[in-house]
C-alpha cells in the first residue's frame, strides 16, 4: 500500500507535465492554423483589391477612349448633316437635274458674283439652240454642228479659249459632255481659271 502511494506521488508531477506539454502542443497547432487562415484571408483581400484596381483602370481606359468614339460619332453626324444640306438644281426646259454641296459651293447665273460658300463658284448657262446669238462667230449654225459632233462622241467646235491639252469628252448616262479648261482670255496678261462642261439636251445647250 505504501509503495503504491509512493509511486503515485512520484508519477503525479510527470503526468501533469505531460498534460501541460500536450496542451501547449495543441495551442501551438491552433495558433499555426489561425496564422495560416489569416494569411490566406489577407492574400485573398490583396487579390480582390488588385482585381478592383484593374477594373478601375480598365474603366478609366474606356472612359478615356469614349471621347474618341463620341468625336467619331459627331463627325459622322456632321457628315450626314452636310449630306442633308445638298441642294438639287432642276431645269424643266432643258430637262436635267443635279445635286451640289451648298456648304462648299456657290451656285449663280453670274460667273463673276462673289462666292458665298467655299472656294468654288458654279455658273449655269441654259440657252435654247434656236435663240442663241453671239458676237464671236459662234452662232446658231455652229452650235447645231457642235451638237451633231458631240452626239457622235467627238469634241466638236472650239468654244471659248480652250486649253488644248484639257479637251476631253465624257459620257454621263446617255449624254456626251465636252469638258475643258480655260486659263486666259483675249489678253496674255489675263489670268483665268475656269473649267467648262457643255452638253445638249431637249434642244437646249
Amino acid at each position: 500500500m505504501f509503495k503504491k502511494a509512493r509511486f503515485a506521488v512520484k508519477t503525479g508531477p510527470v503526468f501533469l507535465i505531460a498534460i501541460m506539454l500536450f496542451i501547449s502542443f495543441l495551442f501551438l497547432c491552433f495558433t499555426c492554423c489561425v496564422l495560416k487562415q489569416t494569411s490566406a484571408i489577407g492574400y485573398s483581400a490583396v487579390k480582390v483589391k488588385q482585381a478592383e484596381a484593374g477594373q478601375q483602370e480598365n474603366t478609366g481606359l474606356e472612359k478615356s477612349a469614349s471621347p474618341d468614339v463620341e468625336s467619331s460619332e459627331e463627325k459622322q453626324h456632321s457628315v450626314s448633316s452636310e449630306q442633308v444640306t445638298d441642294i438639287m438644281f432642276h431645269n424643266y426646259d432643258a430637262d436635267f437635274a443635279f445635286t451640289y454641296p451648298q456648304h462648299i459651293l456657290t451656285l449663280s447665273s453670274n460667273p463673276y458674283v462673289r462666292k458665298d460658300f467655299g472656294d468654288m463658284l458654279l455658273s449655269i448657262e441654259i440657252s435654247e439652240i434656236e435663240n442663241i446669238e453671239t458676237t464671236d462667230g459662234y452662232d446658231k449654225e455652229a452650235v447645231k454642228k457642235d451638237k451633231e459632233e458631240l452626239e457622235n462622241g467627238n469634241f466638236g467646235e472650239i468654244i471659248d479659249f480652250v486649253f488644248e491639252p484639257s479637251k476631253r469628252v465624257v459620257k454621263i448616262l446617255d449624254t456626251y459632255v465636252k469638258d475643258f479648261i480655260i486659263f486666259s482670255r483675249f489678253d496674255e496678261c489675263n489670268v483665268t481659271f475656269e473649267r467648262k462642261a457643255i452638253f445638249y439636251n431637249n434642244n437646249y445647250q
